[in-house]
């Protein structure tokens, strides 16, 4: 079976609502595993950590905040993932006690290389 275009499928599923997705084929409606999609789902993980490290190469040292700007994801996220990239040996954190324009703490990541 080769699937030849999708329309539009869900930026988020849920697992238990959904347990197979319909494709448009030429010759009709077939269904589709859902496992396709997830394995494709979970693939965003890794280009957030690819948009991590390339912006940490560009910049050097970069704060979560401007992290967050540059790959349009939020705090928490961005956090589990740079925490994943520092198990692995490839980012350090440093946490900062105090901002010279606002005055509050902050934490910043560079590239260990």
């Amino acid at each position: 079976m080769v699937i030849t275009g999708i329309t539009h499928l869900p930026s988020r599923l849920n697992f238990f609502s959904f347990t197979i997705l319909i494709c448009p084929l030429i010759n009709g409606l077939y269904l589709l595993n859902l496992s396709t999609y997830l394995w494709n789902e979970k693939k965003r993980g890794f280009r957030q950590k690819k948009k991590i490290l390339q912006s940490l190469k560009e910049e050097g040292e970069i704060s979560l905040g401007e992290l967050e700007r540059k790959t349009n994801t939020n705090n928490l996220t961005i956090l589990n993932h740079v925490k994943e990239l520092e198990f692995f040996g490839e980012v350090e954190i440093i946490e900062h006690k105090k901002s010279d324009k606002t005055g509050r703490p902050y934490t910043t990541v560079k590239l260990k290389k």
